[in-house]
Formats: structure tokens, C-alpha cells, sequence
């Protein structure tokens, strides 16, 4: 596309972060810490490769 670059993402259909607070308000710590332990270990992931995602928000953290 004009040699511009982008990624195409799978549709996880569990919605976003941003859906579940915002259905569920505050949660649980346990579930929260899972949550952000699965975010660490796939931006390790990505570091290492060599990628730095940018754009870490609540609506970018999908569930499946």
C-alpha cells in the first residue's frame, strides 16, 4: 500500500480491557495481576525480537 507498513491483527472476540473495566468496573487482584502478567511476558517477547509496540493502552490489550 504505497509502500507503507502495517499490521493486521487476529479479532480475539473476549473485547478489550477497556470494555471489560468499563463493564465490570474495578478488578479483582488476582485477575489484574494475571492480566498484567500476560502483557509483560508478550512485550519481553517483543523486545526481544527486536519490536517496541508504542501505543500500550487498555483498548489494545485483547481478550480471546
Amino acid at each position: 500500500m504505497d509502500g507503507r507498513i502495517f499490521i493486521a491483527a487476529k479479532y480475539y472476540p473476549g473485547g478489550s480491557l477497556r470494555q471489560k473495566l468499563a463493564a465490570q468496573g474495578k478488578l479483582p487482584y488476582l485477575q489484574a495481576l494475571h492480566i498484567l502478567q500476560q502483557v509483560s511476558a508478550g512485550l519481553q517477547a517483543g523486545h526481544e525480537a527486536g519490536l517496541i509496540h508504542r501505543d500500550v493502552k487498555p483498548e489494545n490489550i485483547l481478550f480471546d
